[in-house]
């Protein structure tokens, strides 16, 4: 099934892929859903959230975090270590000088200590002394973690507006690049069938 994505997706995420697939079985529907989700947030090139804001753009994204335009541009004259820290700190299983170094990598940007602590028990390399393997050696790994931790696979049993808006939810929280993300997972669905 995967030999019709060679050249559509990045050859590390192939070579992951096929990886992944040699110790479980996923639907083509399943399959599209997680690289549908996973292209949308990740474009295919950007594993690692920086955290290089603007302080307008800092507000709008953390509204709930970032009050005051006063204190985004604060942060931001801090730099993108302050700014992971305050967002991020003290909650998630981080300490409170711990956001920036667990913030989200990966396909689907796996964020917080608790998270890379479970993922860690995963895999075979020590993920939460070295969480840029989950940019680098398992960017792809991860996401499908968060697929099983959140029992998202139920979900993905059709490609159907209703299954693709259950999964985004899960998978976003709400459903910021709904439009997007379905266009994707109905293109890869028609390329696995």
């Amino acid at each position: 099934m995967i030999s019709k994505l060679k050249g559509v997706i990045p050859d590390d995420i192939y070579t992951e892929l096929d990886l992944i697939l040699k110790n479980r079985q996923i639907s083509a529907s399943q399959l599209a859903h997680i690289l549908g989700n996973c292209q949308h947030e990740c474009q295919w090139r950007i594993y690692e959230e920086n955290l290089n804001y603007k302080p307008d753009r800092l507000l709008a994204i953390f509204p709930t975090r970032v009050k005051t335009i006063e204190k985004a541009t604060s942060l931001c004259k801090e730099g993108v270590k302050a700014i992971g820290d305050f967002l991020y700190g003290g909650r998630m299983g981080n300490s409170a000088t711990e956001g920036y170094t667990f913030r989200g990598r990966g396909c689907l940007q796996l964020t917080g200590k608790t998270n890379y602590i479970a993922f860690d028990a995963t895999v075979i390399d020590d993920i939460t002394n070295s969480p840029d393997l989950v940019k680098t050696k398992y960017k792809l790994t991860s996401a499908f973690w968060f697929f099983d931790t959140n029992k998202i696979w139920s979900l993905a049993l059709d490609v159907s507006d209703k299954s693709i808006l259950a999964v985004r939810k899960k998978v976003n929280g709400g459903t910021i690049g709904l439009e997007d993300t379905s266009l994707k997972v109905k293109n890869f669905y028609k390329l696995l069938i």
